[in-house]
């Protein structure tokens, strides 16, 4: 049996040989190559896991991933990139030896290092496939679980999070005021970023979203429209004002050049602002599912699913289940982090609990709009920290 050695030089220069990227120019047969090539160095390499993973690589090279036959190179090197958050929490562990259950802890463990996020739950899954195909190691129902999230983004803005935005000095009004219609009316980004005047429809008291001079919508469900009386008077005070002109863009309109400024651009800026103030990989398009799971909580008592449906609609969605698998996996998941008391946080961080709390005071004079309790602070700087660890 091969000693298991657990050196982080072997997964670095493991991941340095296979990342072909910068032979992109050289076209994608050479890059190809390349990558077949350094993973037949590594698939004995003496550090177990490196071994593994390299055969991983060979298995997608010759059975292609889960979604296509022929992938880039770049995704699979991004599902070998697993191999770092899975070195750090198995130590000395072999992964073939795990039990289902040890397993299935890994990978939770690993979505929580990486992120429940589309990327992580991709890669996660091709290694299901060939832990399944090459040495018979089924997960039962956690890959179900995936499965059902599988190309999704499940992240989300919390409320706490969307006021401490809304404080930002970096803001304009109009900033503002396009957060406050993504975060109350749940469009997509690019309907909200096309309003004109007179899709504020003063007479029948309504907010269009519809095909104008500006652009069109995704699909014949897009069109829709809410209510003014169901919107914040401040909202709908701030749409009234930008919308004096019927056929002029109420968001980033330039009135000298008579047109709309660059809608990459001032996404950007915004989101620049928002993963500051949050300090999280989090934009814009997150509002969109708040606004999704707050609607889906206000009828968690009802009986009946008109309110549902009704809500998928107005989110320009086709059907419920749209709504139900792209935007409210986190309905019931009032906080992803679980509070940690300073004597634990100590021991992650090999610190005492003095330092602990001259973290937490750095991080608060550096961050005076977070208002985590004490435990809840020492929860994120240990994620934090165990991130970096990763990275």
């Amino acid at each position: 049996m091969k000693k298991i050695i657990t050196s982080k030089n072997d997964i670095s220069d493991f991941l340095k040989a296979t990342n072909t990227e910068k032979l992109k120019s050289d076209g994608r047969h050479c890059q190809k190559l390349r990558f077949k090539e350094s993973l037949f160095s590594h698939a004995s390499n003496k550090n177990i896991l490196v071994a593994e993973f390299a055969n991983f690589g060979l298995y997608m090279l010759e059975n292609g991933t889960r979604r296509k036959t022929d992938s880039a190179i770049s995704t699979m090197f991004q599902y070998l990139s697993l191999i770092k958050p899975i070195a750090l929490l198995l130590g000395g562990d072999n992964l073939l030896t795990l039990d289902n259950f040890q397993l299935c802890s890994l990978f939770e463990q690993v979505q929580e290092i990486k992120g429940n996020n589309k990327s992580t739950n991709s890669a996660l899954l091709n290694l299901f496939t060939y832990l399944d195909k090459t040495h018979g190691m089924t997960l039962e129902k956690m890959d179900l679980v995936i499965i059902s999230t599988e190309n999704v983004d499940t992240n989300l803005l919390w409320d706490c999070e969307v006021e401490a935005i809304f404080q930002s000095d970096e803001l304009t009004e109009l900033d503002a005021l396009f957060i406050m219609t993504v975060y109350e009316c749940g469009p997509r980004i690019t309907e909200a970023y096309q309003l004109i005047g007179e899709d504020v429809d003063t007479v029948g008291e309504l907010l269009h979203f519809r095909t104008n001079r500006l652009g069109k919508m995704k699909n014949r469900f897009s069109t829709r429209y809410l209510k003014l009386h169901d919107l914040s008077d401040e909202l709908v005070v701030g749409l009234l004002s930008n919308a004096y002109n019927q056929k002029k863009a109420i968001f980033d309109f330039n009135n000298t050049q008579n047109k709309q400024n660059d809608f990459r651009k001032f996404c950007l800026r915004i989101n620049a602002i928002i993963k500051k103030i949050t300090g999280r990989n989090v934009s814009l398009k997150h509002l969109r599912h708040s606004r999704a799971r707050a609607k889906f909580l206000d009828h968690e008592n009802e009986l009946s699913l008109r309110g549902y449906y009704q809500d998928a609609c107005n989110m320009g969605h086709s059907n419920l289940l749209t709504g139900q698998k792209n935007y409210i996996q986190s309905v019931f998941e009032e906080n992803i982090l679980i509070e940690t008391n300073d004597k634990d946080t100590a021991a992650l961080f090999d610190i005492t609990p003095a330092n602990v709390r001259q973290k937490r005071y750095r991080f608060r004079k550096k961050n005076p709009e977070n208002k985590m309790s004490k435990d809840m602070l020492n929860a994120f700087l240990s994620m934090e920290y165990i991130k970096k660890q990763v990275n």
